[in-house]
């Protein structure tokens, strides 16, 4: 939210390295020895779901996009994002930067495209509560990929407190579970299955650069989006208001959330990496409340305390 808010103050405006130099700052500020490097992993992956958060608030604010749309026009709004970035980090290179993350970059773009149109599908299908509750399976699924490939065993502690925020899931969306489809459930299923690749093979190429495997997600979920619109005929037209919100979902809620994320992942273990993203389930109604004034039903207010419980345990 600090670097948003300097984001718009005139001279980052005008010169994006600027913007991104500050970031790179705020990502540095805290100084910590090896012994830490885990717990500052931590807290920039919590960063990253407080990020992925908004996204519900950004999608309450458009007026005429269509899911195709906004996973269109976002997943392009990424890519310009990330391409900066990885220019500005790279001083330029950023053809090395794809060839250093290799076959394992994008097989990581890949995972996390089949999760974002997994979801995508999963909502289309069943009930947004029922989504959510097979994301929080994601834990699970990386805990057990973490165990078998990388041999990452999860304390007794991480497996308690993965039960603890799945109780609090199944609690916020307890009464919209029951009026949801099966074949909804499996999408969600696939994107939480998704997810849970995706974090381990970030894991496995934590010595690598793999900021371009974000950049491939983003265009390839964004043609999917595109073609998607093209097929079924809707057209690609929106209002200049929809426009700036995908921009935002594209810079803001993906972007600079996938960018933070994939810098955590390189210090926090496979099972911890998306149970800590749960804060993504907890803080987008809150947004959505504060800015718009859709007040939450007490059970997520309920469920949502019982995941926080857990992340901080």
């Amino acid at each position: 939210l600090y670097i948003c808010w300097r984001y718009i103050e005139s001279r980052y405006i005008v010169s994006p390295i600027k913007f991104f130099n500050e970031l790179e700052r705020l990502m540095s500020v805290i100084t910590v020895d090896e012994h830490k490097a885990e717990m500052r992993g931590r807290m920039q992956v919590l960063l990253a779901g407080m990020l992925w958060s908004l996204g519900s608030l950004f999608i309450r604010l458009t007026e005429e996009a269509t899911t195709w749309h906004i996973v269109g026009y976002r997943g392009y709004f990424l890519v310009l994002f990330l391409l900066g970035y990885i220019a500005w980090k790279r001083r330029g290179d950023v053809v090395g930067a794809f060839r250093e993350s290799g076959l394992l970059g994008f097989f990581a773009g890949l995972s996390v495209t089949g999760a974002f149109i997994g979801f995508v599908f999963s909502i289309s299908h069943t009930t947004a509560a029922q989504a959510l509750l097979m994301l929080s399976v994601a834990p699970f699924l990386a805990a057990i990929l973490g165990l078998i490939i990388l041999k990452e065993v999860p304390r007794r502690a991480t497996w308690v407190c993965m039960t603890v925020a799945g109780a609090g899931v199944l609690i916020m969306v307890r009464n919209g579970v029951e009026d949801g489809s099966f074949i909804g459930a499996l999408y969600g299923l696939m994107a939480a299955m998704c997810f849970a690749v995706y974090t381990i093979i970030l894991r496995l190429g934590r010595t690598r650069d793999m900021m371009p495997a974000v950049c491939t997600a983003g265009f390839l979920s964004g043609s999917v989006g595109f073609i998607a619109l093209y097929v079924t005929g809707i057209g690609f037209m929106l209002p200049l208001n929809d426009v700036v919100m995908c921009a935002g979902m594209g810079f803001i809620h993906l972007g600079m959330g996938l960018v933070i994320f994939t810098i955590g992942s390189k210090t926090v273990s496979a099972a911890e990496l998306p149970l800590l993203c749960l804060t993504e389930v907890v803080f987008g109604p809150i947004w959505v409340w504060m800015a718009v004034g859709e007040m939450p039903p007490n059970d997520t207010l309920i469920g949502g305390g019982v995941v926080l419980l857990a992340v901080v345990g």
